[in-house]
């Protein structure tokens, strides 16, 4: 099983997710690593040493899955949006929200945005990832 191997060889601890147990949030966390782990599997299968652009294909790649990795375990764009929720909820007074349209009202604007936060900064994660491996040697 691919979950078994990465923690092998990363030393992660990823849990085997159970599909029938595990909500979308839960899965959308794991797509990066997908498509990092394809495209390391792929230039590793295409690997050739006397080859300089197979070469850093392979070490790009490697990086890229490793930076998924990471941003999975460390939970990297949850803590952004967390922290950005936080100081918007602070700059425009979106507790004011709780007086017009009740609690429950407010914590819907509020997971909104946390959401809407979390998936930009899945994005431009992604954008970096791309533009580093379009970098020159």
């Amino acid at each position: 099983m691919v979950i078994e191997e990465i923690n092998t060889a990363f030393g992660t601890d990823f849990p085997k997710i159970d599909i029938t147990q595990v909500s979308g949030h839960e899965i959308q966390e794991f797509i990066p690593l997908v498509e990092a782990y394809n495209n390391l599997i792929r230039s590793a299968k295409e690997f050739d040493e006397n080859d300089p652009e197979s070469v850093k294909r392979v070490y790009v790649n490697s990086y890229y899955f490793a930076c998924a990795v990471v941003i999975i375990e460390e939970k990297f764009a949850y803590k952004i949006a967390f922290k950005a929720t936080g100081y918007l909820n602070n700059l425009l007074k979106l507790q004011k929200l709780r007086k017009i349209c009740g609690n429950q009202c407010y914590k819907q604007v509020l997971s909104k945005l946390h959401w809407l936060i979390r998936n930009h900064a899945q994005e431009l994660e992604k954008d970096f990832n791309m533009v580093l491996s379009q970098l020159p040697d």
